[in-house]
């Protein structure tokens, strides 16, 4: 019966060290899980976070895109505007100097018409002395 009762006293030891052990594990175990919610309360505000940065950086990517096309239509029209400034400059030139020889023929003509016109008064008179 000693026997019994040492292997029953050993057997109650041996429950309370394993329950202390259990009550450990639980404890830890609780720990951990707390530890879980934390993390995963923080994955899903990075995961958030990472969302709006991806929304941002695809907005940002959109502008930048629509400023290049502008950009790219805004080239186009200065090299549209420095062609036709050009042509028109062409123009300009070729004006100038169709007016500059119209200027020139008119004063050539008025010219030969003074000088024709000299003519037609020189012959003018000789005729008006020969009749008197």
């Amino acid at each position: 019966m000693e026997v019994e009762q040492q292997r029953c006293t050993e057997l109650l030891q041996a429950l309370s060290v394993e329950k202390q052990h259990s009550v450990a594990l639980s404890k830890a175990l609780e720990v951990e899980r707390e530890r879980s919610k934390n993390l995963s309360a923080q994955l899903e505000d990075e995961r958030k976070h990472c969302q709006n940065l991806y929304k941002s950086l695809w907005v940002e990517h959109r502008a930048c895109q629509r400023g290049n096309q502008r950009k790219a239509a805004l080239q186009e029209q200065i090299k549209a505007l420095k062609s036709a400034n050009v042509v028109a400059y062409d123009g300009l030139q070729q004006m100038t100097k169709s007016a500059s020889e119209a200027v020139d023929n008119l004063l050539r003509m008025r010219k030969e018409n003074a000088g024709l016109q000299k003519e037609l008064f020189s012959l003018h008179i000789g005729i008006s002395d020969s009749k008197v």
